[in-house]
Protein backbone atom coordinates (compact mmCIF):
# COMPACT_ATOMS: atom_id res chain seq x y z
CA UNK A 1 0.00 0.00 0.00
CA UNK A 2 2.75 2.48 0.93
CA UNK A 3 4.67 2.09 -2.38
CA UNK A 4 1.42 2.80 -4.24
CA UNK A 5 0.81 6.04 -2.34
CA UNK A 6 4.48 7.01 -2.65
CA UNK A 7 4.17 6.63 -6.42
CA UNK A 8 1.11 8.90 -6.43
CA UNK A 9 2.95 11.49 -4.34
CA UNK A 10 6.07 11.32 -6.54
CA UNK A 11 3.96 11.71 -9.68
CA UNK A 12 2.34 14.78 -8.14
CA UNK A 13 5.75 16.26 -7.37
CA UNK A 14 6.85 15.56 -10.96
CA UNK A 15 3.75 17.34 -12.29
CA UNK A 16 4.49 20.25 -9.97
CA UNK A 17 8.00 20.53 -11.38
CA UNK A 18 6.66 20.43 -14.94
CA UNK A 19 4.16 23.15 -14.03
CA UNK A 20 6.96 25.37 -12.73
CA UNK A 21 8.90 24.93 -15.99
CA UNK A 22 5.84 25.76 -18.09
CA UNK A 23 5.13 28.84 -15.97
CA UNK A 24 8.72 30.00 -16.42
CA UNK A 25 8.45 29.58 -20.20
CA UNK A 26 5.34 31.77 -20.12
CA UNK A 27 7.22 34.55 -18.39
CA UNK A 28 6.32 33.97 -14.73
CA UNK A 29 9.13 35.65 -12.81
CA UNK A 30 8.76 33.61 -9.62
CA UNK A 31 8.91 30.38 -11.60
CA UNK A 32 12.00 31.59 -13.45
CA UNK A 33 13.75 32.40 -10.16
CA UNK A 34 12.61 29.06 -8.68
CA UNK A 35 14.32 27.19 -11.51
CA UNK A 36 17.41 29.38 -11.81
CA UNK A 37 18.10 29.14 -8.08
CA UNK A 38 18.08 25.35 -8.18
CA UNK A 39 20.25 24.92 -11.26
CA UNK A 40 23.27 22.72 -10.44
CA UNK A 41 22.26 22.87 -6.78
CA UNK A 42 24.10 19.67 -5.88
CA UNK A 43 27.46 20.83 -7.25
CA UNK A 44 27.06 24.26 -5.61
CA UNK A 45 26.12 22.97 -2.17
CA UNK A 46 28.70 20.18 -2.15
CA UNK A 47 31.55 22.45 -3.27
CA UNK A 48 30.87 24.87 -0.42
CA UNK A 49 30.05 22.50 2.43
CA UNK A 50 32.67 19.85 1.74
CA UNK A 51 35.45 22.28 2.70
CA UNK A 52 33.75 23.43 5.93
CA UNK A 53 34.44 20.98 8.75
CA UNK A 54 32.20 22.67 11.31
CA UNK A 55 29.11 20.91 12.62
CA UNK A 56 25.99 22.33 11.04
CA UNK A 57 22.52 23.34 12.07
CA UNK A 58 20.12 23.48 9.15
CA UNK A 59 17.04 25.69 9.34
CA UNK A 60 14.42 25.34 6.61
CA UNK A 61 11.90 28.10 5.90
CA UNK A 62 9.23 27.99 3.21
CA UNK A 63 9.38 31.71 2.58
CA UNK A 64 10.19 35.12 4.06
CA UNK A 65 7.60 35.06 6.81
CA UNK A 66 8.91 31.79 8.20
CA UNK A 67 12.47 33.10 8.15
CA UNK A 68 11.48 36.25 10.04
CA UNK A 69 9.80 34.04 12.64
CA UNK A 70 13.00 32.04 13.02
CA UNK A 71 15.39 35.02 13.24
CA UNK A 72 15.39 35.33 17.07
CA UNK A 73 15.88 31.58 17.41
CA UNK A 74 18.81 31.65 14.96
CA UNK A 75 20.37 34.59 16.81
CA UNK A 76 20.21 32.72 20.11
CA UNK A 77 21.56 29.50 18.61
CA UNK A 78 24.51 31.40 17.15
CA UNK A 79 25.16 32.92 20.57
CA UNK A 80 24.95 29.61 22.43
CA UNK A 81 26.63 27.46 19.74
CA UNK A 82 29.13 29.81 18.08
CA UNK A 83 31.17 26.96 16.61
CA UNK A 84 28.29 25.70 14.43
CA UNK A 85 27.73 26.65 10.81
CA UNK A 86 24.20 27.83 10.08
CA UNK A 87 22.62 26.57 6.86
CA UNK A 88 19.32 28.16 5.84
CA UNK A 89 17.18 26.84 3.00
CA UNK A 90 14.12 28.33 1.34
CA UNK A 91 11.47 26.87 -0.92
CA UNK A 92 10.04 30.13 -2.25
CA UNK A 93 11.87 32.82 -4.24
CA UNK A 94 10.20 35.49 -2.07
CA UNK A 95 12.26 34.24 0.86
CA UNK A 96 15.51 33.31 -0.85
CA UNK A 97 15.85 36.40 -3.03
CA UNK A 98 15.33 38.78 -0.10
CA UNK A 99 17.50 36.98 2.45
CA UNK A 100 20.19 35.23 0.41
CA UNK A 101 22.79 37.62 1.81
CA UNK A 102 21.69 37.52 5.44
CA UNK A 103 24.51 37.70 7.95
CA UNK A 104 22.67 35.28 10.23
CA UNK A 105 23.52 32.30 8.04
CA UNK A 106 26.80 30.93 6.78
CA UNK A 107 25.06 29.37 3.78
CA UNK A 108 21.71 30.09 2.13
CA UNK A 109 20.23 27.79 -0.52
CA UNK A 110 17.06 26.82 -2.31
CA UNK A 111 15.67 23.47 -1.20
CA UNK A 112 15.53 21.18 -4.25
CA UNK A 113 12.34 19.62 -5.57
CA UNK A 114 11.16 16.81 -3.31
CA UNK A 115 12.15 13.75 -5.32
CA UNK A 116 13.63 10.67 -3.58
CA UNK A 117 17.03 11.26 -5.21
CA UNK A 118 17.15 14.96 -4.40
CA UNK A 119 16.10 14.35 -0.81
CA UNK A 120 18.73 11.66 -0.19
CA UNK A 121 21.53 13.73 -1.69
CA UNK A 122 20.51 16.95 0.04
CA UNK A 123 20.42 15.32 3.48
CA UNK A 124 23.73 13.57 2.84
CA UNK A 125 25.54 16.70 1.62
CA UNK A 126 24.24 19.05 4.31
CA UNK A 127 24.98 16.41 6.94
CA UNK A 128 23.39 18.47 9.70
CA UNK A 129 23.79 17.86 13.41
CA UNK A 130 20.19 19.05 13.78
CA UNK A 131 17.37 20.29 11.57
CA UNK A 132 14.85 22.98 12.43
CA UNK A 133 11.72 23.01 10.28
CA UNK A 134 9.81 26.27 10.57
CA UNK A 135 6.04 25.80 10.69
CA UNK A 136 4.43 23.72 7.96
CA UNK A 137 6.98 21.96 5.75
CA UNK A 138 5.96 18.34 5.25
CA UNK A 139 7.89 17.23 2.14
CA UNK A 140 7.54 13.46 2.33
CA UNK A 141 10.74 12.28 0.64
CA UNK A 142 12.79 14.84 2.56
CA UNK A 143 11.40 13.63 5.86
CA UNK A 144 12.03 10.01 4.96
CA UNK A 145 15.64 10.87 4.09
CA UNK A 146 16.10 12.70 7.39
CA UNK A 147 14.62 9.74 9.24
CA UNK A 148 16.99 7.31 7.50
CA UNK A 149 19.93 9.55 8.42
CA UNK A 150 18.72 9.62 12.04
CA UNK A 151 19.14 13.37 12.28
CA UNK A 152 17.14 15.06 15.09
CA UNK A 153 14.40 17.27 13.63
CA UNK A 154 12.69 20.04 15.56
CA UNK A 155 9.54 21.81 14.39
CA UNK A 156 9.07 25.40 15.60
CA UNK A 157 6.35 28.03 15.40
CA UNK A 158 3.69 25.57 14.29
CA UNK A 159 0.02 25.26 15.11
CA UNK A 160 -2.32 22.35 14.41
CA UNK A 161 -5.00 23.69 12.08
CA UNK A 162 -6.67 20.56 10.70
CA UNK A 163 -5.11 21.17 7.29
CA UNK A 164 -2.01 19.05 7.90
CA UNK A 165 -1.50 16.29 5.29
CA UNK A 166 -2.17 13.46 7.74
CA UNK A 167 -5.75 14.72 8.11
CA UNK A 168 -6.46 13.77 4.48
CA UNK A 169 -6.88 10.41 2.76
CA UNK A 170 -3.45 10.27 1.09
CA UNK A 171 -1.77 11.72 4.15
CA UNK A 172 -3.23 9.18 6.54
CA UNK A 173 -1.11 6.53 4.88
CA UNK A 174 2.04 8.48 4.03
CA UNK A 175 2.40 11.49 6.25
CA UNK A 176 1.73 9.78 9.54
CA UNK A 177 5.11 8.18 8.88
CA UNK A 178 6.61 11.64 9.40
CA UNK A 179 5.28 12.15 12.92
CA UNK A 180 7.61 9.66 14.70
CA UNK A 181 10.57 11.43 13.07
CA UNK A 182 9.90 14.70 14.95
CA UNK A 183 12.30 14.95 17.86
CA UNK A 184 10.24 17.74 19.42
CA UNK A 185 7.61 20.19 18.24
CA UNK A 186 7.59 23.68 19.76
CA UNK A 187 4.07 24.88 19.05
CA UNK A 188 2.27 28.14 19.55
CA UNK A 189 -0.60 27.06 21.79
CA UNK A 190 -1.66 24.43 24.29
CA UNK A 191 -4.31 22.89 22.03
CA UNK A 192 -1.70 22.18 19.35
CA UNK A 193 0.63 20.63 21.93
CA UNK A 194 -2.17 18.35 23.10
CA UNK A 195 -3.04 17.29 19.55
CA UNK A 196 0.59 16.51 18.73
CA UNK A 197 0.94 14.59 22.00
CA UNK A 198 -2.15 12.52 21.11
CA UNK A 199 -0.36 11.58 17.88
CA UNK A 200 2.71 10.49 19.83
CA UNK A 201 4.82 13.57 19.07
CA UNK A 202 6.67 15.23 21.97
CA UNK A 203 5.40 18.81 21.98
CA UNK A 204 5.60 21.93 24.11
CA UNK A 205 3.48 25.06 23.92
CA UNK A 206 6.00 27.92 24.02
CA UNK A 207 4.11 30.82 22.43
CA UNK A 208 4.58 32.50 19.07
CA UNK A 209 8.16 33.49 18.10
CA UNK A 210 6.75 36.20 15.81
CA UNK A 211 6.17 38.34 18.89
CA UNK A 212 9.89 38.39 19.71
CA UNK A 213 10.88 39.28 16.16
CA UNK A 214 8.31 42.00 15.56
CA UNK A 215 8.95 43.68 18.89
CA UNK A 216 12.69 43.70 18.21
CA UNK A 217 12.03 45.45 14.90
CA UNK A 218 9.64 47.93 16.51
CA UNK A 219 12.15 48.87 19.19
CA UNK A 220 14.85 49.62 16.60
CA UNK A 221 12.72 52.39 15.03
CA UNK A 222 14.31 52.26 11.60
CA UNK A 223 14.31 55.59 9.78
CA UNK A 224 11.48 56.31 7.37
CA UNK A 225 11.56 58.60 4.30
CA UNK A 226 11.94 62.31 5.03
CA UNK A 227 8.63 64.02 5.62
CA UNK A 228 6.66 60.83 6.25
CA UNK A 229 6.51 61.16 10.03
CA UNK A 230 5.30 64.75 9.70
CA UNK A 231 2.67 63.55 7.25
CA UNK A 232 1.52 60.93 9.75
CA UNK A 233 1.11 63.54 12.48
CA UNK A 234 -1.11 65.95 10.56
CA UNK A 235 -4.23 63.72 10.69
CA UNK A 236 -5.36 60.39 12.16
CA UNK A 237 -3.72 57.68 10.09
CA UNK A 238 -4.48 54.05 9.31
CA UNK A 239 -1.50 51.98 8.21
CA UNK A 240 -2.93 49.13 6.14
CA UNK A 241 -0.72 46.15 5.39
CA UNK A 242 -1.10 43.15 3.07
CA UNK A 243 -4.15 44.72 1.43
CA UNK A 244 -6.12 42.86 -1.25
CA UNK A 245 -8.55 44.45 -3.73
CA UNK A 246 -11.63 43.34 -1.79
CA UNK A 247 -10.53 45.43 1.19
CA UNK A 248 -10.41 48.75 -0.68
CA UNK A 249 -14.08 49.68 -0.01
CA UNK A 250 -13.53 49.26 3.74
CA UNK A 251 -10.52 51.57 3.63
CA UNK A 252 -12.41 54.13 1.57
CA UNK A 253 -14.87 54.47 4.44
CA UNK A 254 -12.09 55.74 6.71
CA UNK A 255 -11.37 58.66 4.38
CA UNK A 256 -14.88 60.03 4.89
CA UNK A 257 -14.19 60.35 8.63
CA UNK A 258 -11.04 62.42 8.20
CA UNK A 259 -8.48 59.62 8.30
CA UNK A 260 -5.56 59.37 5.92
CA UNK A 261 -4.21 56.07 4.65
CA UNK A 262 -0.80 54.49 4.25
CA UNK A 263 -1.50 51.37 2.17
CA UNK A 264 0.85 48.45 1.52
CA UNK A 265 -0.64 45.98 -0.99
CA UNK A 266 0.00 42.31 -0.39
CA UNK A 267 2.15 42.40 -3.53
CA UNK A 268 3.11 45.89 -4.75
CA UNK A 269 2.76 45.06 -8.42
CA UNK A 270 1.94 47.81 -10.89
CA UNK A 271 -1.59 46.54 -11.54
CA UNK A 272 -2.50 46.66 -7.85
CA UNK A 273 -0.85 50.03 -7.28
CA UNK A 274 -2.70 51.49 -10.24
CA UNK A 275 -5.99 50.05 -8.99
CA UNK A 276 -5.58 51.71 -5.59
CA UNK A 277 -4.62 55.00 -7.22
CA UNK A 278 -7.76 54.92 -9.34
CA UNK A 279 -9.96 54.11 -6.33
CA UNK A 280 -8.57 57.06 -4.35
CA UNK A 281 -7.83 59.46 -7.23
CA UNK A 282 -9.79 62.33 -5.62
CA UNK A 283 -7.55 62.14 -2.54
CA UNK A 284 -4.25 62.82 -4.33
CA UNK A 285 -2.66 59.38 -3.88
CA UNK A 286 1.10 59.20 -4.16
CA UNK A 287 3.73 56.48 -3.90
CA UNK A 288 6.21 56.19 -1.09
CA UNK A 289 9.11 56.16 -3.53
CA UNK A 290 8.14 59.62 -4.83
CA UNK A 291 8.88 61.25 -1.43
CA UNK A 292 6.19 63.84 -2.25
CA UNK A 293 3.61 63.67 0.51
CA UNK A 294 2.39 67.26 0.97
CA UNK A 295 -0.98 67.04 -0.79
CA UNK A 296 -1.66 63.34 -0.37
CA UNK A 297 -4.25 61.76 1.87
CA UNK A 298 -3.29 58.32 0.57
CA UNK A 299 0.26 56.99 0.27
CA UNK A 300 1.01 53.67 -1.40
CA UNK A 301 3.92 51.57 -0.17
CA UNK A 302 5.49 50.49 -3.46
CA UNK A 303 8.35 48.44 -2.02
CA UNK A 304 8.78 45.29 0.05
CA UNK A 305 10.28 45.04 3.51
CA UNK A 306 9.35 48.40 5.03
CA UNK A 307 5.84 47.73 6.31
CA UNK A 308 6.86 46.55 9.78
CA UNK A 309 8.68 49.87 10.30
CA UNK A 310 5.68 51.94 9.20
CA UNK A 311 2.99 50.72 11.57
CA UNK A 312 4.31 53.06 14.26
CA UNK A 313 2.99 55.99 12.22
CA UNK A 314 -0.60 54.80 12.55
CA UNK A 315 -3.40 55.45 14.98
CA UNK A 316 -4.72 52.09 13.80
CA UNK A 317 -3.29 49.18 11.89
CA UNK A 318 -5.28 47.34 9.26
CA UNK A 319 -4.10 43.82 8.40
CA UNK A 320 -5.49 42.21 5.27
CA UNK A 321 -6.99 38.78 4.85
CA UNK A 322 -7.47 36.60 1.77
CA UNK A 323 -9.12 33.19 1.32
CA UNK A 324 -9.47 32.89 5.08
CA UNK A 325 -5.80 33.58 5.76
CA UNK A 326 -4.86 36.46 8.04
CA UNK A 327 -1.53 38.17 7.53
CA UNK A 328 0.87 39.09 10.31
CA UNK A 329 -0.92 41.07 13.04
CA UNK A 330 2.14 40.93 15.29
CA UNK A 331 3.93 43.59 13.22
CA UNK A 332 1.18 46.11 13.93
CA UNK A 333 0.58 45.20 17.58
CA UNK A 334 4.31 45.37 18.34
CA UNK A 335 4.09 49.06 17.48
CA UNK A 336 1.34 49.55 20.04
CA UNK A 337 -1.51 50.15 17.60
CA UNK A 338 -4.97 48.57 17.70
CA UNK A 339 -5.63 46.32 14.71
CA UNK A 340 -8.60 46.19 12.36
CA UNK A 341 -9.03 42.90 10.47
CA UNK A 342 -11.42 41.47 7.88
CA UNK A 343 -13.10 38.15 8.75
CA UNK A 344 -10.74 35.19 8.52
CA UNK A 345 -10.43 31.53 9.43
CA UNK A 346 -10.25 31.55 13.22
CA UNK A 347 -9.01 27.97 13.51
CA UNK A 348 -6.02 28.78 11.30
CA UNK A 349 -5.43 32.19 12.86
CA UNK A 350 -6.73 32.22 16.43
CA UNK A 351 -4.40 35.14 17.21
CA UNK A 352 -6.98 37.42 15.59
CA UNK A 353 -9.69 36.24 17.96
CA UNK A 354 -7.27 36.50 20.88
CA UNK A 355 -6.55 40.13 20.06
CA UNK A 356 -10.26 40.92 19.85
CA UNK A 357 -10.84 39.26 23.23
CA UNK A 358 -8.00 41.35 24.67
CA UNK A 359 -9.75 44.53 23.55
CA UNK A 360 -7.13 45.56 20.99
CA UNK A 361 -8.55 44.03 17.80
CA UNK A 362 -11.62 44.58 15.66
CA UNK A 363 -13.07 42.35 12.94
CA UNK A 364 -15.24 43.96 10.27
CA UNK A 365 -16.13 43.44 6.64
CA UNK A 366 -18.35 46.33 5.56
CA UNK A 367 -17.68 50.06 5.03
CA UNK A 368 -20.46 51.05 7.45
CA UNK A 369 -18.82 48.90 10.14
CA UNK A 370 -15.57 50.79 9.61
CA UNK A 371 -17.40 54.12 9.88
CA UNK A 372 -19.14 53.05 13.11
CA UNK A 373 -15.89 51.81 14.64
CA UNK A 374 -13.90 54.93 13.87
CA UNK A 375 -16.75 57.18 15.02
CA UNK A 376 -16.40 55.61 18.49
CA UNK A 377 -12.84 56.89 18.62
CA UNK A 378 -13.67 60.51 17.86
CA UNK A 379 -13.65 63.38 20.33
CA UNK A 380 -12.22 63.47 23.83
CA UNK A 381 -13.91 60.24 24.88
CA UNK A 382 -12.59 58.55 21.75
CA UNK A 383 -9.08 59.74 22.53
CA UNK A 384 -9.22 58.10 25.97
CA UNK A 385 -10.64 54.93 24.44
CA UNK A 386 -7.83 54.87 21.89
CA UNK A 387 -5.19 55.12 24.62
CA UNK A 388 -6.84 52.29 26.54
CA UNK A 389 -6.89 50.16 23.39
CA UNK A 390 -3.22 50.88 22.70
CA UNK A 391 -2.44 49.83 26.26
CA UNK A 392 -4.26 46.52 25.72
CA UNK A 393 -2.30 45.97 22.50
CA UNK A 394 0.97 46.40 24.39
CA UNK A 395 -0.15 44.00 27.11
CA UNK A 396 -1.14 41.42 24.51
CA UNK A 397 2.21 41.47 22.70
CA UNK A 398 4.09 41.36 26.00
CA UNK A 399 2.18 38.21 26.97
CA UNK A 400 3.57 36.44 23.89
CA UNK A 401 7.24 37.26 24.41
CA UNK A 402 9.93 34.72 25.23
CA UNK A 403 9.06 31.86 22.87
CA UNK A 404 12.33 32.16 20.92
CA UNK A 405 14.46 31.90 24.05
CA UNK A 406 12.53 28.86 25.26
CA UNK A 407 12.95 27.14 21.89
CA UNK A 408 16.67 27.87 21.55
CA UNK A 409 17.49 26.79 25.11
CA UNK A 410 15.54 23.54 24.75
CA UNK A 411 17.24 22.65 21.45
CA UNK A 412 20.71 23.42 22.80
CA UNK A 413 20.09 21.35 25.94
CA UNK A 414 18.74 18.47 23.87
CA UNK A 415 21.73 18.48 21.52
CA UNK A 416 24.06 18.43 24.49
CA UNK A 417 22.18 15.42 25.85
CA UNK A 418 22.42 13.62 22.51
CA UNK A 419 26.19 14.13 22.38
CA UNK A 420 26.84 12.58 25.75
Amino acid sequence: MIPFYEAIYSFGIWLYGVGIKLAALRGNEKARLWLAGRKDWERTVRSQLDIDERRRIWIHCASLGEFELAVPVIEMLKEKLPDRAIVVSFYSPSGYERRKNTELADYVYYLPLDTPRNARRWVSIVNAEAVIMVKYEWWYHLWMAMGKAAVPVYVIGGRVTGREPWHHSLGKVLFKRILPLIRHSFVVDKRSAEEFAALGVPATAVGDPRADRTLAIAIQKFPVPDGLEEWGERAPTIVAGSVWPEQIPILRAAISLGFQLLIAPHEPKEAMLSLIESEFKEHHPTRLSSAKFEDARVILVDNVGMLSYLYRLGHFGFVGSHNGGLHNIFEAVANGVPVIMPPHNGSRHPEGQELVAAGAGFILNEPDQMEALLANFSGQRGSRLHEETRHEATKWIDSHLGASKRIAEAIVNDLQTLRR
